[in-house]
């Protein structure tokens, strides 16, 4: 599957999604393809969506970025030091900004600045330690890039309390 050419991607991110234990045995194999070793989390879900799609549900995208996230503290295990849900919160964080930034149902007045994602995000406590290094670097990336981390916009209404 990870090596497939004419895969459907968005077939593929709902496959991932669906709540079977087979289905996510599969997302976990398919993620442990990736090397991950030493890469950004943003960096990963960019190869990511190389490959696949985010379903539209939130829960099945829930599911996914919880299999990531395992999957990325497995292949860098000097990141084990961080708390659990800390690779799932910079996840939830990407996905929020992309969607801010790339959807065109935003209103340019409501787009994201640098500042006000860096603000917003620093009300998250498990975020606070890791600042500097997380999340001021993919912002960083982020806003030199023009294209959208996901191949096709993905919005995430009312899944996450931001």
């Amino acid at each position: 599957m990870f090596e497939a050419k004419g895969l459907d991607k968005q077939l593929a991110g709902q496959y991932f999604g669906e709540d079977k234990k087979f289905n996510q045995a599969v997302c976990r194999e398919f993620l442990r393809c990736f090397n991950f070793r030493n890469l950004s989390i943003d960096s990963c879900w960019r190869l990511i969506f190389n490959k696949m799609g985010l379903p539209k549900e939130g829960q099945q995208i829930v599911r996914i970025m919880t299999i990531f996230q395992d999957v990325y503290l497995e292949k860098n295990p000097d990141k084990l030091k961080w708390q659990k849900d800390t690779v799932w919160l910079v996840s939830v964080k990407l996905m929020d900004l992309n969607t801010n930034l790339h959807n065109p149902n935003v209103k340019p007045m409501l787009r994201y600045s640098r500042e006000t994602f860096v603000q917003q995000s620093m009300l998250i406590p498990e975020l606070i330690a890791l600042w500097q290094v997380l999340v001021t670097d993919f912002a960083q990336r982020w806003w030199c890039r023009a294209r959208p981390f996901l191949g096709d916009i993905v919005t995430m209404p009312l899944l996450f309390p931001f």
